[in-house]
């Protein structure tokens, strides 16, 4: 249970902030791709943890992300030698967009099976992230943009939640709602 919720919401800003400078880098590292990747795996970890500690509003539980699904071209499920080769399995000139609640966002990325960053074809800059998880590997590829993890992370760092506990027949608390309490300046 996360008791104090500011220190991973303030890790999610910074996560955040990190990820903008990204899409902007043009020299990449191995060291550079593992930051990527710890920063997002361990911002959906956190949001996961947040959410099942009631330290996110219902508006960004709620919250379905636009995320583009790739289908297998054939019945090959990929495994252990070929998951680096997703562009071999998955047709990824093709996509049908999808609406994904956040946290099965935060499951794709913790549960992934295959993960690769992705990069424009225009630029070569950084644009997001090529996921599927142990799951869901048989049959799709997810593609999730940087805009919308910053903006998630963003979006569930800042809040300020407010929850009104309720005890339920069966004796244990439960929240009734949660919102996200709107600073005034």
């Amino acid at each position: 249970m996360i008791a104090d919720s500011i220190p991973w919401k303030e890790e999610l800003l910074r996560a955040a902030s990190r990820l903008e400078k990204k899409k902007y880098q043009v020299r990449w590292t191995e060291q550079s791709s593992f930051l990527v990747e710890r920063d997002i795996m361990v911002s959906a970890y956190a949001i996961r943890r947040l959410i099942e500690a009631w330290k996110v509003s219902d508006r960004l539980v709620d919250q379905c992300l636009d995320i583009r699904q790739h289908a297998l071209r054939h019945e090959r499920v990929p495994d252990f030698w070929n998951r680096y080769s997703y562009w071999e399995l998955f047709d990824c000139d093709h996509y049908s967009t999808v609406q994904m609640p956040l946290l099965s966002v935060c499951n794709q990325i913790i549960h992934s099976w295959m993960w690769s960053l992705s990069a424009d074809e225009e630029n070569n800059l950084f644009d997001g992230i090529y996921v599927s998880s142990d799951r869901k590997r048989s049959s799709v590829l997810y593609f999730v943009h940087v805009d919308q993890l910053i903006g998630t992370f963003y979006a569930v760092g800042s809040e300020d939640v407010h929850k009104v506990m309720k005890r339920g027949e069966d004796g244990q608390y439960y929240p009734e709602n949660i919102t996200a309490i709107q600073e005034q300046f």
